[in-house]
């Protein structure tokens, strides 16, 4: 016998009614004066215990929720209540067309519409409790019901997002908390359907000290935040209606990756890739869409520390979308030259792109880029001297890539040393602008570069004099930092 099998003698399915006569205590009817809550909560309460099962390959099932009377009259109080706007009485069996901007659309219809605000609830209420209990569930579905009703009304609403990233594991306990969400360790619970055979594929790695450390192509942190959702109502004549974001799960995901890169405390910065997004809510309870990680640069497995963690929470709260707007093509240069380029002269050529971007301009760009990435990182000395040139070598190298002018010094190994290198010194040259130098973040690459070759008093970059005429007349801003 099916668990999930309705059983009209004990009005609930048998997995409901087992768990009942184990001591599990029945939830009391819904008396609001909500026809369409009192129906919707009652079906949800009737469901709680095929929920309580191990999901299948595309999650839990409520299909018995079709032949029962409260199934049926969670279709009649749908009718009645008029919650789709152009959907008649007689609306049943035909389809309103969901498109979402995920990039899928699914059909809604009377008889499932409680089945997609109960499975909404499971997964929204699992985000604070991985079990839990009737009443906290109960409390989820009114809430998912009064969130639903707002988006058909076309309001704007924050519902809850996911996404996973591959590439670092995190002890269970270790979370960390801000205004823009929760970085956590990832649940069983948190993939998926559509992602879950991406958890088969696993990368191992024993460290110096005989630690095994194990990450999974479906990602094992997960970033939780809440994004603005609207639903915009396409055709009532066709019932086809639209759902948008207006703050697009993207840029938190491309902020989360260039703060986790600044915070980094290690020579070797992990490679850390989102793999799948989830949104929840009625329309999107199992939609999303992922991207495949093999087809980036090889990952390490990796293990964050809580005080990594600690970090990675603290610049994500640091770093706000305006400030990276003005360093965006080389914080996004930088991302690529580390996570996605397994051509090591695509590594390097993408790095030194960052460089040019922070401080580039039309003329001797060589000096001017090398010049003030010492003046930014080293003190008056040796040491920036030093680094000056030895960036003026990287910067070379580039040039010998882009042109084939390679010459015989420039083999692989030393391609590869210089591409590892200039993406580190682009992070470290982010962040500092972003943290120590906010002076200069928004400032163009060419006004960036001058200062600090003038602070510095750097004499082999070029006459202090041609420099401020070359940029008060705007001939040295070749390199705008939005790219």
């Amino acid at each position: 016998m099916r668990l999930s099998f309705y059983v009209p003698a004990w009005n609930a399915t048998f997995v409901e009614g087992l768990r009942q006569r184990a001591g599990g205590q029945p939830a009391e009817a819904e008396a609001s004066e909500d026809d369409l809550q009192n129906a919707v909560v009652d079906l949800a309460a009737q469901s709680y215990g095929q929920l309580l099962l191990p999901a299948g390959f595309t999650g839990p099932s409520l299909s018995a929720n079709l032949m029962s009377p409260a199934g049926a009259r969670v279709v009649a109080a749908v009718r009645a209540d008029g919650i789709f706007p152009g959907a008649d009485d007689d609306w049943g069996s035909e389809s309103i067309v969901l498109g979402t901007t995920l990039g899928t659309a699914q059909g809604q219809q009377a008889a499932i519409f409680g089945n997609h605000v109960l499975l909404a609830a499971w997964d929204a209420v699992r985000l604070r409790v991985e079990g839990p209990t009737l009443e906290e569930y109960l409390s989820a579905v009114r809430q998912m019901l009064t969130q639903t009703r707002a988006l058909l009304r076309g309001e704007e609403v924050l519902v809850p997002s996911l996404v996973g990233f591959t590439g670092i594991v995190v002890d269970q306990d270790v979370e960390v908390v801000g205004s823009w969400g929760r970085l956590r360790s990832a649940r069983p619970s948190d993939l998926p359907s559509f992602a879950s055979s991406m958890s088969e594929r696993r990368i191992n790695t024993t460290t110096e000290t005989g630690e095994h450390i194990e990450i999974t192509d479906a990602g094992d942190v997960v970033l939780e935040t809440r994004i603005p959702y609207r639903v915009r109502i396409q055709s009532p004549d066709e019932m086809i209606m639209e759902g948008t974001t207006t703050v697009g799960l993207e840029a938190l995901v491309e902020q989360a990756r260039i703060c986790l890169a600044l915070s980094w405390d290690g020579d070797q910065i992990p490679v850390v890739l989102p793999t799948w997004r989830r949104t929840i809510s009625f329309m999107t309870s199992s939609i999303g869409y992922w991207t495949d990680p093999q087809h980036s640069a090889p990952r390490h497995p990796t293990k964050a520390t809580r005080a990594q963690m600690d970090a990675w929470g603290s610049w994500l709260g640091t770093v706000d979308t305006e400030a990276l707007s003005h360093v965006r093509l080389a914080a996004t240069r930088t991302l690529r030259a580390l996570t996605e380029r397994r051509v090591q002269d695509d590594m390097l050529i993408d790095a030194v792109i960052a460089w040019e971007s922070l401080f580039g301009a039309k003329t001797e760009s060589t000096l001017r880029v090398s010049g003030a990435l010492a003046c930014l990182l080293y003190p008056p000395g040796a040491d920036r001297e030093a680094a000056q040139k030895r960036y003026s070598k990287i910067y070379n190298s580039r040039s010998e890539i882009v042109h084939a002018s390679l010459t015989k010094k420039t083999t692989p190994e030393v391609i590869a040393e210089n591409a590892r290198e200039a993406a580190q010194v682009a992070i470290r040259a982010l962040r500092a602008i972003l943290d120590t130098r906010r002076d200069l973040i928004t400032l163009d690459s060419a006004s960036r570069g001058l200062q600090l070759l003038l602070e510095g008093s750097f004499p082999q970059a070029a006459d202090a004099e041609t420099l401020t005429s070359e940029a008060a007349s705007g001939d040295g801003s070749a390199i705008d930092a939005n790219g």
